[in-house]
């Protein structure tokens, strides 16, 4: 994409992204200034800023989902989603609540990003051999590279 081209194909964009959700620093590999995109995120503009450097491409209450995808785009490739929100993949049969926080994990040697419910765990491959869980277990880390919809 041709620097300015975005602003004729907003399709592309959002092909870039994750369902929506896109950093500020992948936009601006595509040909978007970040000064633009802090611009188009400011009251009625078209998109909403989720988290630091990390960007809803549409306005509206984001989903679930889109917030998942927020949390681990703000918090790095390493980053995998714990507690109720990975049980939920599993098929945990309980809806979120209202502001209820996405726990992420991230190993030790990552700091936590602010505004992030961030947790560091020392195992440096939380998937290796002799880390003794069920496929089911193992499923409910879902690193970031991994994400995909449920069912």
């Amino acid at each position: 994409m041709t620097r300015g081209s975005w602003t004729r194909d907003a399709e592309a964009l959002f092909a870039a992204s994750r369902r929506g959700v896109i950093t500020v620093a992948h936009l601006e590999s595509l040909g978007v200034p970040p000064g633009t995109s802090y611009r188009r995120c400011l009251p009625g503009g078209p998109w909403q800023r989720l988290l630091p450097g990390v960007v809803l491409l549409r306005t509206g209450e984001p989903t679930r989902r889109q917030l998942v995808d927020g949390a681990l785009l703000h918090c790095g490739d390493q980053a995998v989603v714990t507690g109720l929100e990975s049980l939920r993949r599993q098929g945990l049969k309980r809806d979120a609540r209202p502001g209820e926080p996405i726990h992420v994990l991230l190993p030790l040697h990552l700091n936590p990003q602010p505004r992030a419910h961030a947790h560091r765990w020392s195992c440096p491959d939380v998937m290796n051999d002799s880390f003794m869980a069920s496929d089911d277990m193992k499923e409910s880390f879902m690193p970031s590279g991994r994400v995909s919809p449920p069912g």
